[in-house]
């Protein structure tokens, strides 16, 4: 089926979704609501491990402790293993009866259609958990991957576990998690868990006692390790994944630094939500009743968190709650997305909602862009200022996942303002894939990626402008449509673009182009079937690249006056090619 990532159907900003922890007590989650002052999305819960018998069930936790949580969603957490048990055995099928009758006892006490996240064996990647494989524990990840695989196969097997989503779960500070995936068609979503007190109250030992020091260790790309907070999101994306928050918290009256950088995180980098832990149990991260105890902390967290929320209507997930995709990360296609909300300013949080989990955004905060709406149809207006080029000061660009695969096709329609001013041309939106993003002369070499838009020229010529391997020179590498045509002003012009990968070491890919001009058939623009994306198959495609600007690599490629484009009806599908 076609996925569309729209808004809640108003205009309005968009939040992360916000889910709580509250010691398996719904009196406790409602405490942390009046506090906040707003109601939580998703609330998240914890599966006995250490009975089997206690195990099994989920009506105790569903119904008895959380029946009146009305449209909260929860999120399972599910060891794959208890205490005393294996994964050498868990892996044959010794536990397959617990876990179906745990799969089934969740989906008895969760009705309707809404999806349901399951976080198999979180924090797997330490050794204070009977399931953990982390430190000494290294010897049983192949145990636990398999265990893992299994466990995915139950959960789904059973009537109505398609509704299943599952979260790689991660800790900070523990042993490196990636070589722990258990593959990527049984993870959906890929979650780490942060928390932080100072030194002096007992933290970590790579801890400090400056919070802006440490948030900073979690986000920069050389901090403590490289599965940090900001590794584990360049991790999700690579693998095509969402990524979220799924358990933080902060101790002390000094963590405001902090809590103002997780903030700015999520919304900065569209995740689609974050879980905090209001409890004592394990760790002192309750705010809920420490208002005279922290002040500064527990104000920071008001401040930035007390916005009501989107709460799912019955039956249904919020809009860009738990999808079998990403938000904006979709793991499967087809998919399409729909420009939502009402005529003018594209704002940033409006962005947000339409295209959730892009790596980088640029001319959305400068204001370039807005919705227009014309016979029923919304339009993504680009405004293109003159006298400057590229995405921040003269347009707007992003990437944005949809799942790794061989083969993607790129649908949209573009229409030029009847005044438009070509100049010597510009970028328009194409697909990419890989670990970087190899554009603006960073030369595609085979391992890092490629990626594959579209051009205006010249008095409104066409062409593709490519980055892949054995591109000529440092920029990208031009193949012009026929003479004959050209991007009428005023007028829609269909576009389709298909890329698929090549075998590792041979050029067999396929790059494709097709366009339709008003009262025209489709026409192929071009066809290339020697392509060489990549130099062995360590990724696919996996991003829409929203890139629109005017350039070039200097100020002749400027616009001489206003003009604009406008972009509608974005469509992915899966494609062979062949």
């Amino acid at each position: 089926m076609i996925l569309a990532l729209i808004a809640a159907g108003k205009c309005g900003a968009a939040e992360p979704l916000l889910g709580v922890y509250g010691d398996n007590s719904m009196r406790h989650v409602l405490d942390f609501e009046r506090w906040l002052g707003r109601q939580v999305d998703v609330i998240l819960c914890t599966i006995d491990f250490n009975k089997w018998e206690n195990y099994r069930y989920a009506d105790w936790l569903s119904q008895t402790v959380y029946g009146a949580r009305g449209e909260r969603r929860l999120v399972y957490d599910v060891p794959i293993i208890i205490q005393g048990a294996s994964y050498a055995e868990a892996k044959s099928g010794a536990y397959d009866d617990h876990w179906r009758c745990l799969a089934q006892s969740i989906l008895a006490n969760n009705t309707g259609t809404y999806e349901i996240v399951i976080r198999p064996s979180h924090e797997m990647n330490g050794d204070w958990f009977a399931w953990g494989v982390g430190g000494s524990r290294a010897a049983s990840i192949p145990d636990f991957i398999a265990s893992w695989r299994r466990f995915h196969g139950v959960f789904r097997g059973v009537p109505g576990g398609e509704r299943y989503r599952f979260s790689f779960s991660a800790s900070e500070g523990a042993s490196d998690p990636r070589p722990m995936w258990p593959g990527d068609d049984y993870v959906d979503l890929v979650g780490c868990d942060v928390y932080w007190k100072p030194k002096i109250m007992g933290g970590q030992g790579w801890e400090a006692n400056d919070p802006r020091e440490c948030w900073e260790m979690r986000v920069s790309r050389t901090g403590y390790n490289g599965w940090n907070l900001i590794g584990m999101l360049d991790f999700a994306r690579a693998k095509g994944k969402p990524f979220q928050i799924d358990e933080w918290g902060v101790s002390g009256d000094n963590a405001a630094p902090f809590v103002e950088g997780m903030a700015t995180f999520l919304r900065d980098h569209g995740l689609r939500s974050h879980t905090y832990w209001n409890s004592n149990s394990a760790y002192p991260g309750q705010l809920s009743t420490r208002d005279l105890e922290w002040p500064s902390t527990t104000a920071a967290f008001k401040t930035n968190f007390e916005k009501p929320g989107r709460v799912a209507s019955p039956g249904r997930a919020p809009a860009t709650a738990w999808g079998s995709s990403a938000p904006a990360a979709v793991s499967g296609l087809p998919v399409s997305v729909a420009i939502q909300g009402c005529e003018g300013p594209y704002t940033v949080e409006r962005w947000r909602q339409d295209w959730p989990g892009c790596e980088f955004e640029g001319g959305v905060k400068e204001g370039h862009l807005q919705v227009t709406e014309r016979d029923g149809v919304k339009w993504l207006r680009v405004n293109y200022a003159p006298g400057q080029i590229g995405p921040e000061l003269c347009g707007a660009g992003w990437r944005w996942p949809f799942g790794s695969h061989n083969g993607a096709e790129l649908r949209y329609t573009v229409r030029f303002g009847q005044d438009f001013d070509f100049v010597k041309g510009g970028k328009l939106p194409g697909l990419c894939g890989g670990p970087e993003n190899v554009s603006g002369g960073r030369a595609a070499d085979g391992r890092n990626g490629f990626s594959a838009r579209l051009m205006w020229r010249r008095d409104g010529r066409g062409e593709a402008y490519v980055y892949h391997m054995n591109q000529p020179e440092k920029y990208g590498e031009s193949f012009p449509f026929p003479d004959d045509f050209r991007f009428p002003p005023g007028k829609p012009v269909h576009v389709r673009i298909a890329v698929v990968m090549n075998a590792g070491g041979l050029r067999d890919g396929i790059l494709r182009v097709w366009t339709t001009l008003p009262g025209q058939g489709e026409r192929l623009m071009l066809e290339r079937l020697d392509m060489e994306w990549r130099s062995a198959e360590t990724f696919n495609v996996d991003s829409l690249y929203f890139e629109t600007f005017h350039g070039g690599n200097d100020a002749s490629w400027a616009p001489t006056r206003p003009c604009y484009a406008e972009f509608a009806g974005f469509h992915l599908l899966k494609t062979t090619g062949r």
